[in-house]
């Protein structure tokens, strides 16, 4: 599933998505307003939270840690989005991961000559249809 939000809407929905039940959360290294929304409904879960080096590290060695739900939030870089989406296609191969993608908008991924949703597994949903029954 691909989530299209811009950063507020981003801060709305992440804790929502924490207390229903995810497993872990990845998200950019600069992307300091995710990571305290994330620590700050973390104490009543068990979600993990790493940033893209620890992601790719875990993902190439210890990949028991990322077995079950993921979100991920995008980066804005296209190169990097991109690369943060083959490794986790490669998790939902290998591990079955359920992955749920946070995107600030539907980057075209001159690499592969398509947009992220046409590529994404699932629905693409904007995020104000998700947070309309708030």
């Amino acid at each position: 599933m691909l989530i299209i939000a811009d950063l507020e809407e981003q801060k709305a929905l992440v804790p929502h998505i924490v207390k229903s039940g995810i497993d872990g959360i990845v998200s950019d290294h600069g992307n300091e307003e995710i990571d305290r929304i994330v620590l700050s409904v973390q104490a009543d879960s068990d979600c993990l939270l790493m940033h893209q080096r620890g992601f790719y590290a875990l993902s190439s060695k210890g990949q028991f840690y990322l077995t079950g739900s993921l979100l991920i939030v995008l980066p804005n870089d296209e190169y990097e989005a991109l690369k943060m989406y083959e490794t986790a296609q490669k998790l939902c191969r290998c591990c079955q991961t359920k992955i749920i993608y946070i995107a600030c908008q539907d980057y075209f991924l001159s690499k592969r000559g398509k947009r992220l949703s046409e590529i994404t597994d699932g629905p693409c949903k904007q995020a104000y249809l998700l947070m309309k029954g708030e």
